[in-house]
């Protein structure tokens, strides 16, 4: 555990190799959700290197990979072709109430809507 900028992180990792690895670096709920966060969170570039940064991060687990029997040039492979075409979201999941997901199916980029009862 370790003290950054007056806030306990229970994780650590080179910011400069694996930008954005997480999206905050804060434990309270409070400090999670910036607006600034939330307002990054809709740009793609930024979204791109998250992405990226958590395949480098797991391409660099050897025990991790070894014990999945996962082989490191899958995760920079898809590291680089999201470099290079951007993110393509296909599908999402979430927990929402019935009204927000009434609000999303009406939305154009929306194909189909599956639901589950929790």
């Amino acid at each position: 555990m370790m003290r950054r900028n007056n806030c306990v992180t229970f994780l650590d990792w080179d910011r400069e190799t694996y930008p954005y690895l997480l999206l905050w670096d804060e434990t309270s709920d409070e400090a999670r959700f910036t607006d600034e966060l939330n307002k990054n969170m809709q740009k793609e570039d930024f979204m791109k290197v998250h992405f990226t940064s958590m395949l480098k991060y797991m391409a660099d687990q050897d025990k991790f990979l070894a014990m999945m029997g996962e082989q490191p040039q899958n995760y920079l492979n898809v590291a680089a072709y999201v470099e290079k075409n951007g993110l393509v979201v296909y599908g999402f999941a979430c927990i929402a109430d019935k009204e927000s997901i009434l609000k999303l199916q009406q939305e154009n980029a929306v194909y189909e809507i599956y639901t589950q009862k929790l």
